[in-house]
């Protein structure tokens, strides 16, 4: 009965409409040749009697009427003709179409399909995080960082959607890092080189835990770090703008590792705490040229961190605005031979011993020695305890030091300041040494005489002093911690 159904739904050469349009074009031509010719009248009618030459010696009657039957026929067969191949033509693109869209639905369907099964291999890395062997755990992160090139690498989605794929990944991947580790605490005694015997052996199966967590939690800074690298250099732009537009969210993290040599994009490293040395030598921080007040991306972000054990950020390179306001600094800071390329700001920053920023090349903003500011730097509220290194330090543009502490000696030695640089009521200790001059284009004033009556708790007795104008001498030893300030302090330099 199926087959009997389907046999009366076969369309026939004869319902086509087509086919009858071709049956009466033929017969009307056939018609045509036939009975025109017979028309006497037609000779009558204008223009249709030029058609046909009268009869001649060498053109008669007959063969005048054989040649217009003869080219009857000939036009109604390439009328017929025509349509056809209109009709083919026709025909050959409905095909081609409906060839064309069972490719394009195998293509959609390969799609979901490559998507979905991108989708599954994502869940079941994300599952293997959380796993309690090291060595699957780095599978997982291999896993999703190789996702991230899939996305990132998809021809078939626009850029909007390869960068939500591939961020959802990198939050994850941040997500891990931010997670708590509470032997991290314990890094002073899990990297001594040898522990004594007489340690137990939880102490050891605890050491051995913590270097596996450093290296997972290092090989996703690597893996990211080779990335960044490749395509902040080399890779094509669709490419380079969805990396641009990634957010690296570190906030809050506990770092108990190195991240020397290793390449930031848009990272935020706010409110994160370093336990031992916070190592970032030979680091590049990078990020997206257009600043979006709404979002940390494009800038290098450590906004209220704290470095408990030695920071060093030697011959670190900042490409975008990088950001240290309200940072703490327990231990030496290093800054040697880096380089900031855009607004670089510590306000409010607090070092607590000696700061070196030595061979500093601030293009762009900020301080130190040998370094170049060619937009504004902004110091203002920042505490120096220790020798602060300023030597061959050049500012090209304004600078503001107001209310800056300088605690212990400072370094001004060959300083050169192009333009206007304020440090009203920055406060130098009168203890310590500093030494401006006119030709760094300071405006310097002298300390009023009175300024020895502030002193007598020292029982010293300063009758002048030279620091830039506006800046006050302090005693570091008036501070009070209820009115958080000093009480022995001067009047500005004038």
């Amino acid at each position: 009965m199926a087959n009997k159904d389907d046999s009366s739904k076969k369309i026939r050469f004869y319902s086509s409409p087509f086919f009858w349009v071709l049956v009466v074009l033929g017969g009307l031509g056939g018609f045509l040749a036939l009975t025109v010719p017979l028309w006497k009248s037609w000779t009558y009618i204008p223009f249709l009697g030029s058609l046909i030459p009268g009869a001649s010696t060498d053109y008669s009657e007959p063969k005048a009427i054989a040649d217009l039957r003869l080219h009857i026929l000939y036009i109604t067969g390439g009328i017929i003709a025509i349509l056809t191949l209109l009709q083919t033509d026709w025909k050959n693109q409905v095909d081609r179409r409906k060839v064309e869209d069972d490719i394009q639905k195998n293509k959609n369907d390969h799609i979901r399909q490559v998507h979905a099964e991108r989708r599954s291999r994502y869940t079941k890395a994300v599952e293997q995080l959380a796993n309690e062997k090291a060595a699957v755990r780095l599978g997982g992160i291999y896993t999703l960082v190789g996702l991230v090139d899939e996305w990132i690498a998809d021809s078939t989605l626009e850029l909007e959607e390869q960068q939500k794929e591939g961020q959802v990944i990198i939050n994850n991947l941040c997500a891990y890092i931010r997670s708590p580790f509470l032997l991290a605490m314990n890094r002073d005694i899990f990297e001594v080189d040898d522990i004594p015997e007489e340690f137990s052996e939880k102490l050891l199966l605890d050491q051995a835990n913590f270097h596996e967590e450093q290296e997972v939690r290092q090989t996703i800074f690597n893996e990211i770090s080779l990335r960044v690298e490749r395509n902040a250099s080399s890779a094509s732009l669709p490419e380079k703008i969805v990396w641009e537009s990634l957010t690296f969210n570190f906030s809050r993290s506990t770092i108990f590792y190195p991240l020397d040599e290793i390449n930031f994009m848009n990272a935020d490293f706010s409110d994160s705490k370093f336990i031992g040395e916070a190592n970032f030598r030979f680091s590049k921080f990078w990020g997206e040229s257009k600043f979006n007040k709404s979002s940390f991306c494009g800038y290098a972000n450590f906004y209220g961190s704290q470095f408990q054990g030695p920071a060093k950020f030697i011959h670190s390179t900042f490409q975008e605005n990088t950001w240290f306001n309200g940072a703490k600094f327990k231990n030496s800071a290093t800054f040697r031979g880096s380089t900031f390329l855009q607004i670089t700001e510590f306000l409010e920053a607090l070092f607590h011993d000696e700061t070196n920023f030595s061979g500093v090349d601030f293009f762009n903003t900020t301080f130190f020695s040998n370094a170049k500011f060619l937009k504004d730097t902004d110091f203002s509220g920042t505490i120096f305890h220790e020798i602060l290194f300023f030597a061959g330090a050049h500012f090209d543009k304004y600078s503001d030091f107001y209310k800056t502490t300088f605690l212990g000696d400072a370094t001004f030695f060959k300083t050169e300041f192009v333009t206007p640089t304020t440090f009203n009521n920055a406060q130098f200790s009168y203890t310590k040494k500093y030494t401006f001059t006119e030709e760094q284009k300071i405006s310097c004033g002298d300390v009023p005489l009175g300024f020895s009556t502030i002193l007598t708790e020292d029982k010293k007795f300063l009758s002048r002093a030279v620091i830039p104008a506006g800046s006050i001498l302090i005693s570091p030893t008036s501070w009070d911690e209820e009115l958080g300030d000093y009480t022995h302090l001067g009047s500005p330099a004038l």
